[in-house]
């Protein structure tokens, strides 16, 4: 869910059909600035859909892409502007929901700021802790 709305929504249906599914919700946090420059700086080959970072994961040669040799695309929702409308969506309508399921105890944080392997093992680490 993306609002508390939907949230209480989504425990409703799930109480009406009786489910003993153990429920564990992860929050990834992301510093501000390393979000701004990831997405700022991803790049994607229109060809073979190959995701590059302009600053942490660039192509061989600038802005082309390794395998097809295809001129990378900078999609439109990933300029500055843009990423700032959605983060101030986030804040107003998904921020909220931490609270929520944190009060209820099923809230789980891990950083997102490390490498993606990292973030990945964390995810899992999180996961294993819930029994069904």
């Amino acid at each position: 869910p993306r609002t508390v709305g939907q949230a209480e929504w989504l425990d409703g249906f799930l109480a009406a059909r009786g489910s003993k599914l153990p429920l564990r919700v992860i929050k990834i946090t992301v510093d501000y600035n390393k979000l701004l420059k990831r997405l700022t700086g991803r790049r994607t080959c229109p060809v073979c859909g190959t995701i590059y970072n302009m600053y942490t994961n660039p192509p061989k040669v600038d802005e082309i892409c390794d395998r097809e040799g295809a001129k990378l695309i900078f999609r439109k929702d990933d300029s500055e502007e843009a990423i700032g409308t959605r983060l101030k969506a986030y804040d107003n309508d998904t921020l909220p929901l931490s609270d929520y399921y944190r009060q209820r105890g099923i809230l789980t944080e891990i950083s997102g700021d490390s490498e993606p392997e990292q973030v990945t093992n964390e995810l899992f680490r999180a996961l294993d802790k819930v029994s069904i």
